[in-house]
């Protein structure tokens, strides 16, 4: 046996005919393949961070897991949302020339303390956030900012 999802275990009725297992997150290529050695390939690009800092109130410091890159103007497919108020968009976008894997939410006024604070990718834009090696693109996702303004 090559690996668990050769097994007569994987090839049960318990995975073939339950729903759970026909989702779209199993039919989709996030193992190695069946024969390889299991690894999991992490396909799409994460955020490890997304902070608000006293030094800097007026931007959102991100952290990705990789170096990314946009392909036009970043503030037309990135959104901050405050307090669950109205998108807006922010004054720029950059990225760390050092590490690329940095970027920076810069919007045009600081941030309060006790705010509630995400950001959005809309990836349905021609301009996109993507990783520089591959090309890959970042999930159309909402992310929580940690806001450490005291």
């Amino acid at each position: 046996m090559a690996n668990f999802f050769e097994s007569p275990f994987f090839q049960s009725k318990f995975f073939t005919d339950n729903a759970f297992f026909r989702e779209p997150f199993f039919q989709t290529p996030f193992f190695d393949g069946i024969g390889g050695n299991g690894a999991i390939v992490i396909t799409n690009p994460v955020v490890q961070s997304s902070t608000i800092e006293d030094a800097k109130k007026d931007g959102i410091a991100v952290k990705w897991d990789r170096t990314m890159r946009g392909t036009g103007d970043l503030t037309t497919v990135i959104s901050v949302i405050i307090d669950g108020a109205s998108p807006v968009a922010p004054k720029s976008v950059d990225f760390n020339q050092s590490d690329p894997s940095e970027m920076a939410i810069i919007m045009n006024s600081d941030f309060a303390s006790g705010k509630t604070v995400t950001w959005a990718y809309d990836d349905s834009k021609s301009v996109k956030l993507e990783d520089v090696d591959n090309g890959t693109e970042a999930e159309n996702q909402t992310y929580s900012v940690t806001n450490n303004v005291s």
